[in-house]
């Protein structure tokens, strides 16, 4: 974090569990959910876990999480661009530690609808940005068209579970961020390099 070619952090933890759905396969038998390993009220795991990969799987998840946080407050002090991805649905927004983050005055955070750039499915995605504009996002919310049609399309999403006709998850086929969302945000990384030089000369200017 303190190498001074260091531009800037991009971010996405995996979450343990992040896709219960994708645990639904079609065709005949039994089938169950995964057993739920937070709530709301708990974002840092159920306290009646008893088995012991579902521990491990809270653990592991609360050990990105905290990691997370403290690059995002590293990134505040230092005045490194920095952004978290993480879907809407997602616990670790509701943990104390990101919390404390996102009311820092150099974060905002926007919600982008995968939808919205060109996926069919909906996907919501919570983006939370240090010292970064990310208000070139927002106009990407699938928001006002009638109740599970896509805005842009007008056609149901597509839902991520189960699998395809490959026997590939759907969950594993909507991780790549689309195209267009890596161009926004790396304009937003250029944006404020820019600002900072801009700043710098400025500085000389009235120095000087």
């Amino acid at each position: 974090m303190y190498h001074p070619r260091l531009a800037y952090v991009w971010w996405g933890p995996w979450c343990p569990h992040r896709y219960p759905m994708q645990f639904l396969l079609p065709g005949p038998g039994p089938r169950s959910w995964p057993p739920p390993l937070r709530s709301n009220e708990h974002p840092l795991g159920l306290p009646d876990l008893q088995r012991a990969g579902d521990i491990f799987a809270v653990q592991t998840g609360n050990v990105l999480m905290r990691f997370s946080a403290r690059v995002l407050r590293t990134c505040a002090r230092l005045r490194i661009p920095c952004s978290l991805e993480n879907s809407w649905s997602s616990r670790i927004w509701l943990c104390p530690q990101m919390l404390v983050c996102a009311r820092l005055r150099c974060c905002s955070s926007v919600i982008v609808d995968f939808c919205m750039l060109g996926k069919p499915w909906r996907k919501s995605t919570i983006i939370l940005g240090v010292h970064l504009d990310l208000d070139g996002l927002r106009r990407f919310r699938c928001l006002g068209a009638p109740r599970g049609l896509c805005r842009r399309t007008m056609l149901s999403h597509q839902q991520l579970t189960g699998v395809d006709a490959h026997g590939v998850f759907w969950a594993k086929i909507a991780e790549p961020y689309p195209t267009q969302l890596c161009k926004l945000v790396s304009l937003a990384f250029v944006n404020f390099e820019v600002s900072e030089k801009a700043s710098g000369m400025w500085s000389l200017v009235w120095a000087g």
